[in-house]
């Protein structure tokens, strides 16, 4: 049978398989990136032009554009009031919120002021018994020196007693009384720090919440002022957004040729006329009129919703990748402390204990696609590489399958030591 350190090494190597993966599907999703900003470059410049055009003369654009247009000016002028009115909702809560912890600080602060002031009359008080005993004291320690004096010593000695007794007494009740003031000002330190914490939290919140309020004050401020070219310009952004760029209403010209692949990234192009399926790349010369760039912006949103899809499915890949990783450091802990608890204690025999075999073979599927990830992904399109792992995901990467990679070795782990020892 292995042995604990055996099963640490397992998982330490593990760790350094699914830390490799991850460093690939990093690079790899850093790839999709640089292409995917590329792409919103490119259609962004687009849109700009077609924009600027359109609101110097929307005649020159085709019926349908403007029809759309329309109705999406309708739509998105709704839209903005009801932005506004939760906006001017939220603002009134903040406001109602700000005011509430306003007048809390003020509370706290008056609280303080007013606990302040009473234990000080309490500690006045007092002192001024104090005082008073001091001068009890006072008129004792006269009493016992003349009776103390020369002879009288010996003929007062049961009446210096008597006073001495009278004495201590008092100094009980002066030791009872400087007792008070102390615990009077604890009180009071107690108090202070609960109070002034109290207002130091409500003050944070205050910050927080007034930053939050002045934000959408300022939103609601642009709003009302710049609201008309706002929503202009949000139809019209929707406008060109359902284009496919093969609508029958644009002239695609017979003379366009499919690219093929790309100059750029050498991606084979079966669909695309005007830009890189994969990177954004233009294929030609930028069409300067307003149909042809309304043709490439269709095409471009078509390239812009493939690559944000598939952008989406690979980083939730790479985050279940990061999640068994993190999974396997804390699994790493709880071994390494029993292997810990087996040094320490020269007694305890050396656990015999194997690694799963549903574990060690979860670990092998690891390893394969740590290779799998040695191919040259800069061709491949994000769609096309989440659907790769998706695979993986449905058949070995699924939830159960990582459950029991960690519960086989977790239970193999209780079991031999509570045989064993």
């Amino acid at each position: 049978m292995g042995t604990l350190k055996g099963m640490v090494e397992f998982i330490e190597t593990s760790i350094l398989t699914a830390s490799e993966i991850d460093e690939k599907l990093n690079r790899i999703q850093a790839h999709f990136n640089t292409n995917f900003n590329n792409v919103i470059k490119v259609r962004t410049a687009e849109i700009e032009f077609l924009q600027d055009e359109f609101f110097k003369d929307p005649e020159k654009f085709p019926k349908e554009v403007r029809d759309l247009y329309k109705e999406s000016l309708i739509e998105q002028g709704k839209k903005f009031k009801q932005n506004l009115i939760k906006l001017e909702e939220q603002k009134g809560k903040l406001d109602s919120e700000i005011k509430g912890l306003s007048k809390n600080s003020l509370s706290y602060f008056a609280s303080l002021k007013k606990t302040n002031s009473d234990l000080d009359k309490k500690e006045e008080k007092i002192k001024a018994e104090i005082n008073l005993l001091e001068d009890e004291i006072s008129v004792f320690n006269r009493k016992i020196d003349e009776l103390s004096t020369g002879f009288g010593f010996i003929t007062n000695f049961f009446n210096m007693k008597k006073i001495e007794d009278e004495k201590e007494v008092i100094l009980k009740k002066r030791d009872a009384l400087l007792s008070a003031i102390e615990a009077v000002r604890t009180k009071w330190g107690t108090r202070e720090k609960e109070l002034l914490e109290l207002d130091s939290n409500a003050r944070d919140h205050w910050n927080n919440l007034y930053t939050e309020f002045s934000m959408i004050t300022e939103k609601i401020q642009n709003l009302t002022t710049d609201m008309d070219i706002l929503i202009k310009k949000a139809a019209f952004s929707n406008t060109l957004a359902v284009l496919h760029g093969d609508e029958k209403f644009l002239f695609t010209g017979s003379d366009s040729k499919r690219s093929g692949k790309c100059r750029k990234c050498f991606s084979k192009n079966e669909k695309n006329i005007y830009f890189c399926d994969f990177c954004g790349e233009p294929f030609s010369d930028n069409r300067k009129d307003i149909e042809g760039s309304l043709i490439e912006t269709g095409e471009l949103n078509r390239v812009f919703r493939s690559l944000t899809e598939g952008i989406k499915q690979s980083v939730s890949f790479i985050a279940l990748i990061r999640g068994i990783k993190e999974g396997m450091n804390t699994f790493l802990k709880s071994v390494k402390d029993v292997k810990k608890t087996e040094d320490t204690y020269s007694e305890l025999p050396t656990l015999k204990i194997d690694v799963p075999e549903i574990s060690l073979k979860f670990a092998g599927h690891l390893k394969e696609l740590e290779k799998k990830l040695e191919t040259d992904f800069s061709g491949i399109h994000p769609a096309e590489f989440a659907s790769k792992m998706l695979k993986e995901t449905e058949t070995l990467f699924t939830i159960k399958n990582i459950e029991t990679y960690f519960t086989a070795m977790g239970d193999e782990l209780n079991k031999r030591t509570k045989e064993q020892w």
